[in-house]
């Protein structure tokens, strides 16, 4: 995606700012400076949405939310709270520390430590905290109608399934009424965090 610099609150690579110019496709440039596995991180400012009831209802149900009660038209504003992990030889630094996103995908086992078919666990945050009862969903890129689904506990733990080799999305949603004067009906945030397993 082109960088869009509204909707950027944090693009960093490693807890360094990532730099780009307005409408640049790859949207920023880093330098890798250190051995071990390294993150980069965005999270976006609000985007504003407009879906119809139909359209609602099955985002709803894809994303495991439960149902609402809402007009014909629903507004939203949603933040993206995406992560990448880089796999950099030669260094062995910890992957479970947070970005101190809003909602947050923490491993609690280094993915690129995983063997085809073992598990990876992971937590889910909100503002800092556990979340419980999230969807969190694992897909393959080269096979994404297989994807692994379960729950977070009440402490916000989940564990998936990684079953082969490839490029992984690991995604969890979570939403909340809006604010009264926000001017929308309800907020979401969308983690994320990818990885690619040899």
């Amino acid at each position: 995606m082109p960088r869009i610099p509204p909707l950027v609150q944090r693009f960093e690579l490693a807890g360094r700012p990532v730099v780009g110019a307005a409408g640049a496709d790859p949207a920023g440039i880093a330098l890798v400076t250190g051995p071990g596995p390294q993150w980069i991180g965005y999270q976006s400012n609000a985007f504003l949405v407009t879906l119809d009831a139909a359209k609602f209802a099955e985002y709803l149900k894809e994303e495991g939310l439960p149902a609402r009660k809402t007009s014909a038209q629903v507004r939203e504003r949603f933040y993206r709270c995406a992560k990448a992990l880089l796999e950099v030889p030669g260094g062995d630094a910890p992957t479970d520390v947070p970005l101190g996103f809003t909602l947050e995908l923490v491993p609690r086992r280094n993915p690129y430590a995983l063997k085809a078919g073992q598990t990876l666990p992971v937590s889910l945050t909100f503002r800092g905290k556990p979340i419980a009862n999230v969807l969190v969903v694992a897909m393959s890129k080269s096979d994404p109608q297989k994807a692994v689904r379960a729950r977070t506990d009440a402490e916000g733990r989940a564990s998936l399934r990684i079953a082969h080799a490839g490029f992984w999305l690991i995604k969890a949603v979570h939403m909340e009424p809006a604010p009264p004067d926000a001017g929308v009906e309800w907020e979401s945030w969308w983690a994320s965090m990818t990885f690619e397993m040899r």
